[in-house]
């Protein structure tokens, strides 16, 4: 009888997994725009695998977690649409989190949750819809290791065997080097596991520590290659190029400053030469905790405004719609916590805290996408309360008596309706992520790709436009007019590809170049173009002395 409703479970899976395949693929085939994130993994795995090593330009790579371009990057060479190459990962992985999801509710709640909880997540908009809208494409490889390592991570602390431990490590190892937040997630399963090993008294058994060993150095062999690798470019052990930096950038998102945001990562460093995100500068910035000893109240209210930026950002309809929070608590208090429930509840509470580090830095919803299908383990545990209070209802008035159930059609009522409203969410939240494209840099690119050799160099503060353009690039620096061409011509640039949001809003005292009677002699706009976001320009840099850009 198990094997046979095992069976049926498979059954289940496949057909949401394929489910998540066909809409997936639907809405990938939609027009879209390569943007924010993504353009830097797609080149840095086109470069990859075309010979460069990893690097952006001439830059050696410390920002980004290497494992989602050694995903796209075969891709960016067989296929010939450079948004395939992440499309196909996030049709694939982002379809297949049903499984972990459905693994860890069975092994918490049982099946018939497990199987709600599958349900839900092959219908829930953020999970589905969204990632293609949020500009990274991180998400679906990310929350399927991650789940992968918290499934065999618990399997681990429930007596599991070596092999548990192994796949734990390894899974969140791959989890981190998709996005550098998997690193919190193993050090809590490591604090957890060994500090339950530590109240049950066997943490002296010789096999606990092999098995608590074998978890850790499956994470240090599978991540320990780019920890080396950033060792051996930054002079340090670093788990993340960006951390500095990204304390910088905060500030200007908070205060929703773009042109703060752009000087702490693009003014020139102290040379002259480069830009900070890419400069050994950006190690010099002060940490967290040297922020936390040198203003304690600015990081306090930085945390307090990111709180609040997170509540209105989470709870949204196209993120977690908030009634979904009734289920929630239903999924959490509806039945007396034993021993157990207690124990397996802080383990899914700790699963939540990671993203919650972002507090300390600045706050996106994509952030937050590791906090679904765990509140969707508990949302499903309280359709599953409120479905056997309906049958234990119906039954009961049904009967004259209490403890006689009603059909099983009846208990099907509540995971009907949930469902049914996460549909009827999809038109809304496809609308939503549709309305935030603009195409007119992806235009842009193209039309550098048809009209400039295929050796220059262009300047951008987006990448997606060189690598529409197929050329060379170089980042645009916040600076004055002068030392921009001056930074241009040490960078072999010729173009400068820009928009009237970053002269006006970014870099506001550039904001005259929009006028063409204001530009200075020799800068020459070749291309402009009207987009949902405003003038697209692409300029054509003032040659130096002898005709060299």
């Amino acid at each position: 009888m198990a094997e046979r409703a095992l069976r049926r479970d498979r059954w289940l899976l496949w057909g949401l997994t394929a489910w998540g395949v066909a809409v997936r693929l639907g809405l990938a085939m939609l027009p879209r725009a390569i943007r924010w994130d993504e353009p830097d993994y797609l080149w840095l795995g086109r470069s990859l695998f075309s010979g460069r090593g990893y690097t952006i330009g001439p830059y050696p790579d410390l920002h980004y977690t290497p494992l989602l371009p050694v995903l796209v990057g075969p891709l960016t060479r067989l296929l010939p649409d450079l948004e395939w190459a992440s499309a196909f990962w996030y049709v694939v992985l982002g379809a297949a989190l049903v499984w972990p999801v459905y693994a860890l509710g069975r092994a918490i709640f049982g099946p018939s949750v497990a199987r709600g909880a599958a349900v839900l997540t092959a219908c829930f908009p953020a999970l589905t819809i969204s990632p293609l809208y949020w500009g990274t494409m991180t998400e679906p490889p990310y929350l399927l290791l991650l789940f992968v390592g918290l499934y065999a991570a618990y399997r681990a602390w429930r007596g599991g065997c070596l092999r548990h431990h192994v796949l734990a490590g390894a899974a969140l190892a791959l989890a981190y080097l998709v996005r550098p937040e998997g690193a919190l997630t193993f050090a809590w399963v490591a604090v957890f596991l060994l500090a339950a090993a530590g109240l049950r008294g066997d943490w002296r058994v010789r096999s606990r520590w092999a098995r608590w060993g074998a978890l850790v150095l499956a994470w240090l062999l599978v991540a320990g290659p780019y920890l080396l690798y950033l060792r051996l470019e930054s002079g340090r052990w670093l788990l993340t190029g960006k951390v500095g930096v990204t304390l910088a950038l905060g500030e200007g998102v908070v205060d929703r400053d773009p042109a703060a945001y752009d000087r702490a990562i693009a003014s020139l460093d102290a040379k002259g030469e480069e830009i900070v995100w890419f400069s050994p500068q950006r190690f010099q910035e002060p940490g967290l905790l040297q922020q936390v000893r040198e203003a304690p109240g600015a990081v306090a209210r930085r945390v307090a405004l990111n709180l609040r930026a997170w509540y209105g950002t989470f709870f949204a309809r196209q993120m977690f719609p908030s009634p979904l929070t009734i289920l929630v608590a239903l999924g959490l208090f509806a039945l007396p916590w034993t021993r157990r429930r207690a124990a397996d509840t802080l383990f899914l509470a700790l699963a939540c805290l990671p993203p919650f580090a972002f507090l300390f830095l600045h706050v996106e919803a994509r952030f937050f996408a590791p906090l679904i299908p765990v509140l969707l383990l508990w949302a499903a545990a309280g359709a599953e309360a409120l479905a056997w209070w309906l049958r234990g209802t119906w039954g009961a008035i049904r009967h004259g008596e209490a403890g006689r159930e009603g059909p099983a059609w009846v208990g099907l009522g509540p995971w009907a309706a949930v469902v049914l409203v996460l549909l009827a969410l999809w038109p809304g939240t496809l609308a939503a992520g549709r309305a935030t494209l603009d195409f007119g840099h992806k235009e842009m690119g193209l039309w550098l790709r048809e009209h400039t050799p295929p050796d220059a160099v262009v300047m951008a503060r987006d990448l997606a436009v060189p690598l529409y353009a197929e050329r060379g690039y170089a980042p645009a620096p916040h600076a004055s007019y002068e030392e921009i061409v001056r930074y241009a011509r040490r960078h072999g640039a010729a173009y400068w590809a820009t928009d009237a949001y970053e002269l006006t809003r970014v870099k506001p005292h550039l904001a005259y170049l929009l006028d063409p009677a204001q530009r200075p002699p020799g800068l020459e706009a070749v291309y402009q173009a009207e987009s949902g976001h405003g003038l697209n320009l692409v300029f054509r840099l003032p040659a130096a002395e002898g005709g060299a850009p």
